[in-house]
């Protein structure tokens, strides 16, 4: 640590020096950033090109310059006149601002003739631009999710990027604070349409919480760049094993003051999957579960948002956001029990059903209020409140029959009511403090506080009476608050460019236990202190060449489901459960990365975490029936080590062919011991692809190919085989490209299944299932109103230099 503040006091002071960048604001006559202008740099007298670069949503724009000279800007958009500026750049960075004067030309006679890549590399940052892709239509979130490269999800709904778990999910920037299966029924409940891109970074700064050892992915959600009242009305039917279909209205007005976006999704249908999963003791004994998967799903999302510009320099804005998620879920199981595993005919034969009836409703409203002067100097504050509730209920018969005649030996049959409510409050703020025109300091505070609470009642039913079971019933609490604050440092010196951080995290929970049969209250009051520093150094060495380092410390504190010791049960037989004493886990990571001609990236990568936590499969007695059942529980490992190697490039066939290609290989290794008998000693080797090719036709035609294949990946410490699923899409633009519709045509090889083995000690666990990937889905979008900003879009020389 002592050596890390050092480095950082060092390049505060060399962060004075000069450097050489041209960097700057593109704004129209009234004030207003205007994004995706092309800026093109030009010597003087000879007009050589140098360089281009394209203004971001915020109308700021920064591009290197290696020699000093004069050169020429010219900066154009359509709608407005070509801008000239003769510059002259000695050893200092220059600061631009850059005035667009309207044109008097019909925006009717404009002509797009591209549009935004599928796949973006930006710096440490890989986006998944969901907009620009025709294989996510009729999709939700989770789905999307699964098509970004190098996301897989496991059969338990976990996410993983790069074949590493712990993955922080960011909802417009601001991380999302419900967990697992919580977490699952809200992606669910958004619609690909609701999804403008998708951002990944395995090593983001101390501006983003310390959570996240596997990285981060934000979910950006559509926001209005339109000026006037414009809207759009999307419809989709998907075809798989039953009809399905969602739909999608939007409505957006935008002026000098004002900037209002509304937004209502809904989707219905029913989802089809299986699983098997046998369990082999050192017995020999085993135990199989064969188990057929239906749920219907019913969505409605609803989002409001709105920006006021009080003045020049600040503007206030809040956002409202609601979704209804309803899940109607019927398990039906066949679990047979074989001695030994030679044995030909089951010894118990137990036939089961788990229906469940599940509605999880999210309220979600946030404010926030940003301020930026002249000077550069930003200030933001943002405040969240967030409720999740969710009532669950669920019938589950076991019926235990002989396997020889199939009559009815023993019926037992449980029902259960399970409400969770979780209320979330966050308010955070943050400077941005410039030093100079090439480096500026960024400080922030953050304060959290979660609220979960949890009613487990489990009834037995003996015909048409209902009796509660009070051993097996209980009330679990859980309150977290996590106070952070951190500063740090980005900036350019030469060919160098630095981001250093240091972030600072209290945390106090406590979780409360209260068993109603047995009468006690357990309180576990828990708090700590850590200290996480980031690190982030780019070497441009010319324009072709540039190599980086980057290092983050983090945390994963256990999720609260996880922490939860409610049994849910899926038969007699196997259960899944929490863990009142798992421990957080930290991570440290480094990342080596070389880019080549300023789009191709090449990084390897080495993590190790310490009491890594991981979804296992273990057994036990039951204390109400006294035979041995089988488990999963969260568990904290000894330690897991992680080599990576990760390589994306983007494809360029022609002018009308382009695609984009991730591939990444990991080596990973577990190693635990929980108790006698229980040892977990593993080496994986696993990797994936994702691929995408787009091709624009002419005549408004475009195909899309794409396609994503996992070798061996991690699930906690169950490792899956290959898999993997490739899509194929059609589009026709229509009615002057104010429609298009869209066909695809999902899991072209049918590929949506799973297959993974899991081993502690002599206890082998052996599962594959499927879900329902395979299915051809039509779409229709109509876009409604002033498309003024359609017209903002990059031609193809500029889409390069969009991907840097």
């Amino acid at each position: 640590m002592k050596h890390f503040i050092i480095l950082i006091l060092f390049i505060l002071k060399i962060s004075a020096a000069q450097s050489q960048y041209i960097q700057g604001t593109v704004k129209d006559e009234k004030g207003n950033p205007q994004p995706f202008v092309s800026i093109v740099i030009a010597k003087i007298p000879d007009s050589t090109f140098v360089t281009s670069v394209i203004s971001e949503e915020s109308g700021q724009f920064k591009t290197p310059i290696i020699k000093s000279g004069k050169y020429l800007i010219k900066s154009t958009s359509v709608g407005f006149l070509p801008y000239y500026q003769n510059i002259e750049v000695f050893t200092q960075n220059l600061h631009l601002e850059i005035i667009l004067k309207a044109s008097n030309e019909l925006l009717s006679e404009v002509t797009v003739t591209s549009k935004k890549p599928v796949i973006e590399a930006k710096g440490d940052k890989l986006v998944f631009n969901v907009v620009a892709a025709s294989n996510t239509v009729g999709l939700n979130g989770l789905e999307v999710l699964r098509k970004s490269p190098g996301v897989t999800i496991d059969q338990q709904n976990n996410l993983m990027l790069k074949g590493r778990s712990k993955v922080q999910v960011y909802i417009n920037g601001k991380p999302s604070m419900i967990q697992g299966n919580e977490l699952a029924s809200f992606l669910k409940s958004l619609r690909a349409s609701d999804i403008q891109a998708i951002e990944m970074s395995t090593t983001p700064g101390a501006s983003y919480d310390a959570a996240g050892g596997g990285g981060v992915i934000n979910i950006q959600l559509k926001n209005n760049l339109k000026t006037g009242l414009n809207g759009s009305i999307s419809t989709t039917a998907m075809q798989g094993v039953t009809p399905k279909g969602e739909g999608n209205f939007a409505l957006n007005y935008s002026n000098y003051k004002w900037n209002v976006l509304t937004s209502i999704s809904t989707d219905n249908g029913i989802w089809h999957g299986t699983e098997d999963v046998v369990n082999m003791t050192s017995e020999k004994k085993i135990v199989r579960l064969n188990s057929f998967d239906n749920e219907n799903r019913r969505g409605l999302s609803i989002r409001f948002r709105s920006d006021y510009k009080i003045s020049k320099k600040s503007t206030i804005g809040f956002e409202l956001l609601k979704s209804t998620n309803i899940e109607n879920r019927e398990v039906i199981g066949n679990t047979q029990i074989f001695n030994t595993s030679t044995d030909t005919s089951p010894q118990v034969k137990l036939n089961s059903l788990n229906n469940t009836n599940k509605n999880n409703d999210v309220f979600n409203l946030g404010l926030n209020y940003r301020f930026e002067n002249e000077q550069k100097l930003k200030w933001g504050i943002d405040a969240d409140w967030n409720s999740n509730i969710i009532r669950s209920s669920s019938f589950q018969p076991n019926l235990y029959v002989n396997p020889v005649s199939g009559s009815t030996v023993v019926s037992r049959t449980y029902s259960i009511i399970a409400p969770v409510n979780i209320g979330i409050k966050m308010i955070k703020s943050d400077f941005e403090i410039p030093l100079n025109t090439s480096a500026k300091i960024n400080i922030g505070a953050k304060y959290s506080n979660v609220e979960s609470n949890n009613n487990f009642d489990l009834y037995n039913i003996n015909k048409s009476e209902q009796l509660l079971d009070s051993s097996q019933s209980n009330y679990f609490k859980y309150i977290e608050r996590i106070a952070a604050g951190y500063v740090s440092l980005a900036g350019q010196k030469g060919k160098w460019e630095y981001s250093l951080g240091l972030r600072l995290e209290r945390t106090h929970s406590t979780s409360q236990l209260t068993t109603l049969g047995r009468n006690q209250n357990k309180l576990v009051d828990t708090s700590y202190l850590n200290v996480f520093p980031s690190l982030s150094l780019t070497y441009t060495l010319n324009d072709n060449n540039a190599f980086s380092l980057s290092y983050r410390y983090s945390i994963d504190r256990p999720d609260y489901n996880d922490l939860n010791p409610f049994e849910r049960r899926i038969n007699d037989y196997n259960s899944s459960k929490g863990n009142p004493f798992l421990r957080p886990q930290f991570t440290n990571t480094t990342e080596l990365g070389y880019t080549l001609f300023q789009s191709m990236n090449f990084t390897l990568n080495y993590s190790h975490t310490k009491d890594f936590a991981a979804y296992v499969t273990d057994r036990g007695i039951n204390e109400s029936t006294k035979q041995e059942v089988f488990f999963d529980i969260t568990r904290n490992l000894d330690r897991m080590q992680q080599y990576g190697a990760n390589l994306s490039f983007p494809i360029t066939i022609s002018k009308w062919w382009q695609g984009f290609v991730n591939i990444y290989s990991n080596y990973t290794i577990f190693k635990a011991n929980f108790d006698a008998g229980k040892v977990i000693d593993r080496k994986v080797f696993g990797g994936g692809l994702w691929v995408q090719q787009q091709m624009e036709f002419g005549k408004g035609w475009s195909f899309d190919l794409s396609g994503w294949y996992d070798l061996n990946s991690t699930w906690g410490v169950a490792i899956s085989n290959p898999m993997g699923v490739f899509d194929a899409g059609v589009t026709k633009k229509i009615l002057k490209d104010r429609s298009s519709i869209k066909l695809m045509f999902n899991d072209l090889f049918r590929g949506s299944s799973w297959n993974s083995t899991s081993q502690i000690g002599n206890f082998t666990t052996y599962s594959k299932g499927t879900w329902e990937g395979r299915y051809i889905a039509i779409n229709f979008n109509y876009r409604f109103g002033i498309l003024k900003s359609d017209v903002k879009t990059v031609d193809t020389d500029t889409k390069n230099q969009r991907r840097r």
